[in-house]
Order: structure tokens, then C-alpha cells, then sequence
């Protein structure tokens, strides 16, 4: 044991000393930590409720649609080439369930055979990777972060939906990957997504729904909020194959300025192949609204406090889907005291 943790705080140094990486988004849009990774010393992951090991793990089932080395194809940061995953876990998730990451790294192949609402808490410094296959049922994902974490989630659905909350409130580094992929007919995809940056934080999000089955229908939300020096890119597809006709995709980002020297890019993109579809996409980047403002403040609320309930209510949304009565008051203490 002692041997381990030796070779991950060496890990994590040279980590830490190496090069930052910066990611780069057309001709004048890039991202980049502005704040060093830290060595940990410490990291855990917990579960609590639901069936999480209800089957032995079958890697047929996965065979079908995931073919890359999910290893190597993505490296974020250098994150996956310098620190092993410490906790992998192949599951059958049912009923609800609730997982706390602190400062480690996780790992999570899902197989969904029955509806299943799982609220995953991440703090600290870390990497989560989640791949998640519906087979049949309702699946609802919802990830709440702070600290600096690199993020990728995707999910294959074959029958039922896959809908991802991710809630992110943060003054460093977090770079978050979510996509749905409807191989199944009528199969339901969405992604919904909530940030507050502070401080120097950047939050680097992509979201992406494809459609490879007809009737098929996706969703994709965006909402952020920034402060101080903060950095928010969203970027977003909606991609319609050959084959999915009489598909729906939606796309909306929203973004919510509070100070002069934050900064948000909001791309949102279509790729179409097939016009028997429905899709739309749209993008706002705005300050608070005056009349809203003016509204509180003439009913004796401070323009500080009318600020932070107007900002609270762009979140209430996402914090009322979480599950977890103990985890969504959690939530709302965060988001109050990123708002002092």
C-alpha cells in the first residue's frame, strides 16, 4: 500500500510540473489551466443505495458499441497516461443510487436494464470516465463537481432514454465531456448542464447527442453563469445520420455575465444528413435582467441578494431533479456560498 501511494504522489508531481496544455477552438477561442495540480494524498469513493453489483459483468454486452481503447483515445490533461483509474467498477445500476469521488480517479461501465436515477458527487482533484449502455428503461445521470476535474461521459442507447445532469460550480479547472449516441429506435437522449465559474476558474464543456435510429429524440441545455476573471466555453452538435428519420434535436446555451472581465463562447453546432427531421439550435450571452433586478430591489431586496436569487433560480431546474434529498442540500449550500 505504502509502495502505492508512493508512485501515485510521484505521479502526481510530475504531473504537476509538466507542461499545461492549451486547447484551442477556431481562430481566437482557447482554454487553458490557469492554476497548478496538486498532489493528493488522500482519495476514496463511496456508494450508498440501490442494486449497484446486482451481475456478474459481461464484456459482450459491450463489445457492440465500444471498440476503442478508452485508455488512450482521450488524453485529457495526460491525466489517463500518468495516474492509473483507482477505482473501476463494471455494474448494473437499479433503483436509486449515490456515489461520493474525492480526489481520485473513477472509472464506470454501466449496463441499464431497468429504470435506475444515480447522483455522482466529485470534489478535488481527479478524472471520471463513464460509459453507460441502455439496454432497456429510464436511466438518469446526474454529476455534480467542483474542484479540477477532467470529465468524460457517453452513453450507447438502445431502448428507453439517457438523461445527464451535470452541475458544476468551480474557481479552478474542470473539462467536461457528455455524449448520447440513439441506436435504437424511439430511443430518448438528453443533457442538460448547469456551471458557475468564480475566481480564475474555466469550465471547458462539449455535449453531443447523435441519431443513428429513426424517431428518435435528444435535448441538449446549457446554462452558465461567470464572475470575477472566470472562463466559460460550451460548445455543443446535434448530429442526424442517414438513417434516422423523423428525428428531433434540440440545442439551447445560455449564458449569464456578472462581472466585466468574465469571459463566454457559446458554439452550437448541426449536422444533419437527413431532411425528414426536426432540429433547432440556438445561443444568448447576457447580463442579469434590469427589470428583474428592479423588480426585487423596489421589494426591499439588496441588488447583491437580488443578484444571487436570480442566479440561484438559473439553477433550480437541475438542483430539483437530483434525487438525493442530502446531495441536492448540499448543492444549494455550494451555490450559496460561490454566490457570497
Amino acid at each position: 500500500m505504502k509502495e502505492f501511494i508512493s508512485t501515485r504522489l510521484d505521479a502526481l508531481t510530475e504531473l504537476a510540473n509538466a507542461l499545461k496544455p492549451q486547447y484551442k477552438h477556431g481562430l481566437s477561442i482557447s482554454t487553458r489551466p490557469r492554476r497548478e495540480l496538486h498532489a493528493v494524498q488522500k482519495g476514496s469513493v463511496t456508494f450508498n443505495g440501490g442494486e449497484f453489483f446486482e451481475h456478474q459483468f459481461a464484456p459482450d454486452d459491450f463489445a457492440e458499441v465500444f471498440t476503442e481503447d478508452w485508455f488512450t483515445k482521450e488524453d485529457l490533461l495526460g491525466l489517463q497516461t500518468v495516474i492509473d483509474i483507482d477505482t473501476f467498477i463494471f455494474a448494473y445500476p437499479k433503483g436509486k443510487v449515490v456515489i461520493e469521488q474525492q480526489n481520485t480517479s473513477l472509472g464506470l461501465f454501466l449496463i441499464v436494464e431497468a429504470d435506475t436515477n444515480i447522483t455522482l458527487q466529485t470534489s478535488g482533484v481527479g478524472t471520471t470516465r463513464v460509459h453507460v449502455l441502455v439496454k432497456k428503461g429510464n436511466a438518469t445521470f446526474t454529476h455534480v463537481q467542483n474542484g479540477q476535474q477532467i470529465v468524460h461521459k457517453n452513453a450507447h442507447i438502445k431502448k428507453g432514454s439517457m438523461k445527464w445532469t451535470d452541475l458544476i460550480v468551480t474557481d479552478q479547472y474542470i473539462r467536461s465531456y457528455v455524449a448520447n449516441t440513439m441506436i435504437g429506435v424511439e430511443a430518448i437522449g438528453e443533457i442538460k448542464s448547469f456551471s458557475l465559474t468564480k475566481g480564475l476558474g474555466i469550465c471547458d464543456m462539449y455535449t453531443e447527442n447523435h441519431h443513428e435510429a429513426e424517431h428518435t429524440k435528444s435535448d441538449i441545455v446549457t446554462r452558465s453563469v461567470m464572475s470575477d476573471n472566470s472562463k466559460t466555453l460550451s460548445r455543443g452538435l446535434v448530429s442526424i445520420g442517414q438513417k434516422a428519420a423523423h428525428s428531433e434535436g434540440y440545442e439551447q446555451q445560455d449564458a449569464l455575465i456578472l462581472s466585466n472581465d468574465a469571459e463566454a463562447d457559446a458554439i452550437p453546432n448541426l449536422e444533419i444528413h437527413n431532411h425528414d427531421v426536426k432540429c433547432s439550435h440556438g445561443s444568448t450571452v447576457g447580463r442579469v435582467d434590469e427589470e428583474k433586478l428592479f423588480y426585487l430591489m423596489a421589494r426591499g431586496v439588496s441588488e447583491t441578494k437580488a443578484k444571487n436569487l436570480i442566479v440561484r433560480g438559473y439553477f433550480l431546474p437541475a438542483i430539483h431533479g437530483i434525487a438525493d434529498e442530502k446531495v441536492r442540500t448540499s448543492v444549494l449550500e455550494q451555490l450559496d456560498v460561490a454566490l457570497e
